[in-house]
C-alpha cells in the first residue's frame, strides 16, 4: 500500500530518501526528529513500514509519501509453500516505491536481516545505516549506526537514547538540535472528546507495554488512581486491545470514578485525547512516545528491561522513574522468577511527583529518579535524589560515547568516576599492547603477518570482553575491526581507540 502525503511527490528538484523502519510504534514516532531534519535539509521524504505500524505515519509530520510493507501477505504465501506469490508481492513493492519516488538515498533504521536485504533492492540509491555488502556481511554507513546495533543489547550500559542515535546516523557530527513533534490532532476531535469525558482534570494511565514484565502492577496504577481521585483528577485509562483484560482488572479493584478507553480508541481518538490530560502516567511504550510528540507532561516508570537513557521520552522535564536495585535493567535473555523490579516505585511516590512535577529535588527510597534534560544537541538526564551513584556512571558514559561517536575530543569539563576509570585504563592498556604488537609485523610474510594478526587481534578480544559499562565499547570496536583486518587499517583504528580512551584518564576523580 502507498500513502501520497505531497501534492508533487515525483519533483526532481529535492533529492529523495526513503526511510526504511521495520520496529514497532515507539520507535517509529522516535524517528520524527530524523525525519525533521532530513525535511530540514530539504530532501523529499519516504516511509516504509511495517502494516501494524501504519497508522501511525498519519501523525508523523515532513513526510511525502509512506510505503506499506505487505509483510504479512508475503508471509502468508510462503506458509503455503508459495514463494513465487511472495516474490511478486516483493517485487511488486518494491516496483511501486521505484516507479513512484525513486530514492536518491535509503536509510535503514532497521539491522535485521530483511530489513538489510531491502536495501539491496534499491541499486541506484546511497546506502545510509544498516547494509548488506555483495558477500552478504553486515555494514554500518558510520559508527553512529554500528553504535545502535552494537548496544541494543548490553542494557546496563546503553547510555545513548535512541533519538540521537537515529539522528547521529544522518548528522554524523551532531551539530543539530531536532525536537520530537507530531501533527497536531484534529480540532473537532479534541472537542468530541472533551465533551465526552466531561471534565477538566483528567490524567491519563497507560497500563500496558509490549512485555508483561515491562508494566508496573494493575495493583499499583489503582492505588495512585484512588489517590488522584481524592484530588479531584479523574484517570483516563489508555492502551489497545491487547491490553483489554489489564482495564478489566483495575475495574475490579477501583472504587473511584474513571474512564475506561483501553480497546475504545484509535491512535487519532488517543493523539486528541493527550491534548485534555494534566499527565500521562505510563510504562515505557508507544503512547509514551506519542505523548511526547503532543507536549504533555509525563511521568515514565522503567522497569525490567527498560531504562532511561536510551528510550526514555525525548522532551525537557520529563520525569523518569527507575527502581534503584543493582540488577535494573536486565538483560532481553534474562529470566527472573519474580521480577520485583516492578514492585519497588510505590503509587505514593509516584503521586509525590504528581504533585510536584518541577521540584528539583524529591526523597524517594528505592527509586531512582530523573528529570529529562536536552542540551548539546543530546537527550540526557539530571537526577532528582542523590543516592544513586549508577547516575555517575551513566552520565559520564554518555556524553564520552557521543563525543566518540562524533569524533570530537573528550569533554574538558568531564570527570570519570572511579568505576569506568579503572576500565577505560584496562582497556587502553590492552590497546597500547595491540598496537606493539602489530608494529613488529612490519616487516614478516604475508601468511605469517595474518596468523600474527589473528592471534593478537583474538587476544584483545578476549581482554575486552571482560569489560563491565564498556561492553558496548567492545562490541562496536568488533563492527570496525571486521570491516578490515589488514594490518595498516587495524593500527589506524586501534590508534583511534587509544587515543581518545587514553585522554579520558586525564579526568580521573
Amino acid at each position: 500500500m502507498v500513502t501520497v502525503l505531497d501534492n508533487n511527490p515525483k519533483s526532481s528538484v529535492f533529492s529523495k530518501v526513503l526511510v526504511i523502519n521495520f520496529a514497532r510504534l515507539g520507535d517509529i514516532i522516535q524517528a520524527q526528529p530524523l525525519i525533521s531534519l532530513l525535511k530540514k535539509q530539504k530532501k523529499m521524504v519516504g516511509l516504509c513500514v511495517l502494516e501494524a505500524f501504519a497508522e501511525i505515519c498519519n501523525l508523523v509530520q515532513d513526510l511525502d509519501q509512506v510505503f506499506v510493507f505487505p509483510g504479512s501477505k508475503i508471509l502468508a504465501c510462503l506458509d503455503k509453500k508459495n514463494w513465487t506469490s511472495s516474490l511478486d508481492l516483493l517485487w511488486s513493492f518494491v516496483h511501486t516505491i521505484q516507479k513512484d519516488f525513486y530514492p536518491d538515498e535509503v536509510l535503514n533504521l532497521t539491522p535485521t536481516l530483511p530489513a538489510r536485504l531491502l536495501t539491496l533492492l534499491f541499486p541506484q540509491a546511497k546506502i545510509k545505516g544498516f547494509g548488506l555488502d555483495e558477500h552478504g556481511f553486515s555494514t554500518y554507513s558510520n559508527d553512529w549506526a554500528a553504535f545502535l546495533d552494537s548496544s541494543a543489547t548490553v542494557r546496563n550500559s546503553s547510555a545513548l537514547n535512541l533519538v540521537d542515535l537515529n539522528l547521529g546516523i544522518e548528522d554524523e557530527a551532531k551539530k543539530h538540535a531536532q525536537t520530537l513533534r507530531l501533527k497536531k490532532p484534529d480540532p473537532k476531535l479534541v472537542e468530541f472528546w472533551k465533551n465526552k469525558l466531561n471534565s477538566k482534570q483528567l490524567i491519563g494511565f497507560q497500563l500496558g507495554a509490549s512485555d508483561l514484565k515491562r508494566t508496573w502492577p494493575v495493583e499499583y496504577f489503582v492505588k495512585l488512581g484512588r489517590l488522584c481521585a481524592q484530588k479531584g483528577l479523574f484517570p483516563v485509562l489508555l492502551g489497545g486491545a491487547r491490553e483489554i483484560e489489564l482495564g478489566k482488572s483495575f475495574s475490579q479493584k477501583a472504587d473511584f470514578p474513571f474512564y475506561n478507553l483501553i480497546g475504545k480508541t484509535t491512535l487519532q481518538d488517543v493523539n486528541a485525547i493527550l491534548q485534555l490530560l494534566n499527565f500521562l502516567i505510563t510504562n515505557d511504550t508507544g503512547p509514551m512516545h506519542l505523548a511526547v510528540g503532543q507536549g504533555r507532561k509525563i511521568i515514565a516508570l522503567f522497569l525490567a528491561t527498560a531504562q532511561a537513557w536510551d528510550t526514555g521520552p525525548y522532551q525537557t522535564n520529563c520525569i523518569c522513574l527507575e527502581p534503584n536495585i543493582s540488577c535494573h535493567p536486565c538483560n532481553f535473555n534474562t529470566s527472573c522468577p519474580e521480577y520485583k523490579c516492578r514492585w519497588k516505585i510505590k503509587p505514593d511516590i509516584v503521586f509525590a511527583f504528581i504533585e510536584n512535577y518541577y521540584l528539583s529535588q524529591i526523597s524517594c527510597l528505592d527509586v531512582r529518579a530523573y528529570r529529562v534534560v536536552l542540551k548539546d544537541n543530546l537527550f540526557s538526564l539530571n537526577r532528582l535524589q542523590t543516592d544513586d551513584r549508577r547516575f555517575e556512571v551513566m552520565s559520564c558514559l554518555q556524553k564520552l560515547y557521543a563525543s566518540f561517536l562524533a569524533k570530537q575530543p573528550v569533554p574538558s569539563n568531564l570527570f570519570l568516576p572511579q568505576e569506568l576509570a579503572q576500565e577505560i585504563d584496562f582497556i587502553c592498556q590492552a590497546f597500547q599492547v595491540f598496537q606493539t604488537q602489530l608494529k613488529t609485523l612490519t616487516f614478516l610474510p604475508s601468511k605469517i603477518r595474518q596468523q600474527k594478526i589473528n592471534t593478537f587481534y583474538q587476544t584483545l578480544d578476549q581482554r575486552l570482553q571482560k569489560c563491565t559499562w564498556l561492553k558496548a565499547l567492545h562490541r562496536l570496536w568488533l563492527v570496525n575491526s571486521q570491516s578490515s583486518l589488514v594490518l595498516d587499517d587495524l593500527l589506524d583504528l586501534s590508534l583511534r581507540y587509544f587515543t581518545f580512551w587514553s585522554a579520558c584518564l586525564k579526568n580521573k576523580q
